[in-house]
């Protein structure tokens, strides 16, 4: 169940029209206690969409910093990481081998 950036960025989206479209609906119901619970759906919903575009923000800056962190590292140690390289691919292949001759 993999969804992307921009698919759940939609899906805020298309969720926070809808939670706006039901509060313009319900702006003619009378009641206090409606009248309460709109402000406060309202006010969620503000603070949602903020700390989820802040959340976003600070994931792609951290995912931007270990890419730098990685590739500086790989820089400065280049025969390290093609032996590191070397070794995962021996291992994979070698598990995806002997998955391949050991099914039930």
């Amino acid at each position: 169940m993999s969804h992307s950036v921009e698919d759940i960025k939609s899906d805020v989206k298309t969720l926070a029209a809808e939670v706006r479209q039901f509060l313009a609906a319900t702006a003619d119901a009378a009641g206090d206690k409606v009248e309460e619970g709109r402000k406060r759906l309202e006010r969620a919903l503000d603070t949602a969409l903020s700390e989820g575009k802040h959340a976003a923000d600070t994931a792609c800056e951290n995912s931007k910093l270990g890419a730098r962190a990685a590739s500086d590292a790989v820089r400065a140690h280049p025969l390290e990481a093609i032996g590191i390289a070397l070794g995962l691919g021996a291992i994979l292949v070698l598990s995806a081998r002997w998955c391949a001759t050991h099914r039930d």
